[in-house]
C-alpha cells in the first residue's frame, strides 16, 4: 500500500510538471500564432469560382453561368449570364451583377443582392407575343453554400428572385 501511495504521488508530480511546462510554452507564443493564423485565413478564402446555376418554381425555370470573385472571407462579387422561361407566359435572357455575403466555415449561410438586366418577351392570351422589353430588375437570394478551403468543388442551394421569376436554385461548379 505504501508503494502504490508513493507511486501515485510521484506520477502526479510528473503530470503537474508537464502541465506547467505546457502552460509556459503557450504563454510565450501567443503573438506569433495569432499573426500566422490570420495570414493563412485571409489567403485561403480569396479566389474565384465558376459555376452553373439553375432555378425552378412550378412552371418557371432559369439557367445561368456565373463567375464569382471571392475578395474577402465573407464577401464576393458575382457576374453571370443566362436565360429563363415561364411556360406560356414569358421568356428571356440577360445578365446579372450581384454582391454576396456569407458566414461560416466550409458550410456557409449565403445572402446576395444585385441587379438583373434582361430582355423579356411576354406571351399574350390570344396567342401573340409582345416585343422584347429590356428591364433592370432587382435580384435577391439566400441559402446554403459549400465552399471548401483551396481549390475544389463548390455547391449552392437556396431561394432567389429576379426578372424571370424566382424559386429554389441549385448551383454547382469549381473553385479556381
Amino acid at each position: 500500500m505504501k508503494f502504490s501511495f508513493w507511486l501515485a504521488i510521484l506520477a502526479s508530480c510528473f503530470i503537474m510538471a508537464d502541465i506547467d511546462s505546457t502552460a509556459q510554452v503557450w504563454r510565450r507564443r501567443p503573438a506569433e500564432m495569432t499573426i500566422d493564423s490570420s495570414l493563412e485565413n485571409s489567403a485561403r478564402f480569396k479566389g474565384s469560382i465558376a459555376y452553373i446555376e439553375a432555378s425552378s418554381s412550378w412552371f418557371m425555370g432559369t439557367c445561368f453561368l456565373n463567375y464569382e470573385l471571392v475578395f474577402h472571407e465573407n464577401w464576393s462579387a458575382r457576374i453571370g449570364g443566362g436565360g429563363g422561361f415561364a411556360e406560356n407566359i414569358a421568356n428571356g435572357y440577360g445578365g446579372l451583377l450581384m454582391a454576396n455575403y456569407f458566414s461560416g466555415g466550409a458550410h456557409k449561410f449565403d445572402v446576395g443582392a444585385g441587379i438583373c438586366y434582361a430582355g423579356i418577351v411576354d406571351f399574350q392570351l390570344e396567342g401573340g407575343k409582345s416585343q422584347r422589353e429590356w428591364k433592370i430588375t432587382p435580384v435577391i437570394s439566400g441559402g446554403y453554400r459549400y465552399q471548401p478551403d483551396g481549390k475544389g468543388m463548390f455547391f449552392r442551394a437556396g431561394v432567389s428572385y429576379f426578372s424571370f421569376g424566382g424559386g429554389s436554385h441549385l448551383g454547382i461548379g469549381l473553385r479556381l
